[in-house]
């Protein structure tokens, strides 16, 4: 229900600011936006509920290093796809 009520919390404040149908235009003008809200929404909740299975069955700091190496792979992966130049600050960072 968090995700619900974070949603009609955000509509409120939108609605509140004059944001709210600035944002239904743009949606009305952009017809990809929507399904590519939706998509980001939805690796979300996989995301998440990947993570709780994680922690469920393993325990949090076991996810933990699982969520670490996933990101020191994310970061080398984009480095060998894009051709970027290591520095000592990456290497110290």
């Amino acid at each position: 229900y968090n995700s619900l009520l974070g949603c009609l919390w955000s509509a409120t404040a939108d609605c509140v600011q004059g944001d709210f149908f600035a944002a239904l235009r743009h949606s009305y003008d952009h017809p990809a936006a929507p399904l590519l809200i939706v998509a980001a929404a939805a690796a979300g909740y996989v995301s998440m509920t990947c993570i709780l299975l994680l922690i469920k069955h393993f325990g949090a700091t076991m996810a933990e290093l699982v969520k670490s190496c996933r990101k020191i792979l994310t970061i080398c992966t984009s480095f060998i796809l894009y051709g970027k130049p290591v520095t000592y600050c990456h290497i110290f960072g």
